[in-house]
């Protein structure tokens, strides 16, 4: 289970906002430099099942399972390198049985960039289904300041 501690910004009905600093846990990951790009402030707002009904200003422990964490890191990084090697290699065994007179490496590399952009789809539409989903969904744990 991966924690982090934050305050909740919003209540909406069963949900709760939750903005976090990025912890230690942070540091040793090559992407956390987006986090604060994105966030703006150095904030993630965090989603999150609101099961103990914290109420805005609360200072709470939200909490997602490591399976969760590590099926959307793989959806993320490992999807969209595997299509660009999936079609590229398509792309190359595919070449010599088009009648165009275009090299092999061309038609790899247009697989390879098509399969990657069709995967960035497939993140999308993947990344809303795990967000969606009642057992992979991030949840308020405890109230720290009750």
């Amino acid at each position: 289970m991966l924690e982090e501690e934050g305050r909740v910004t919003a209540v909406d009905g069963v949900y709760a906002f939750v903005a976090a600093h990025p912890s230690s846990a942070c540091e040793g990951c090559s992407q956390k430099g987006a986090c604060h790009v994105l966030g703006g402030s150095g904030e993630m707002i965090i989603k999150a099942a609101n099961d103990v009904r914290a109420e805005v200003g609360d200072r709470v422990i939200v909490a997602i399972s490591s399976k969760t964490f590590f099926k959307a890191s793989a959806i993320i990084y490992l999807l969209p390198v595997a299509a660009l090697i999936a079609g590229g290699v398509f792309g190359k065994s595919i070449a010599p049985h088009l009648s165009l007179n275009i090299q092999a490496e061309t038609v790899s590399a247009v697989f390879g960039f098509t399969s990657l952009l069709l995967s960035f789809l497939a993140v999308k539409l993947l990344s809303a289904a795990i967000g969606e989903s009642k057992a992979d969904q991030a949840r308020i744990i405890k109230v720290l300041n009750v």
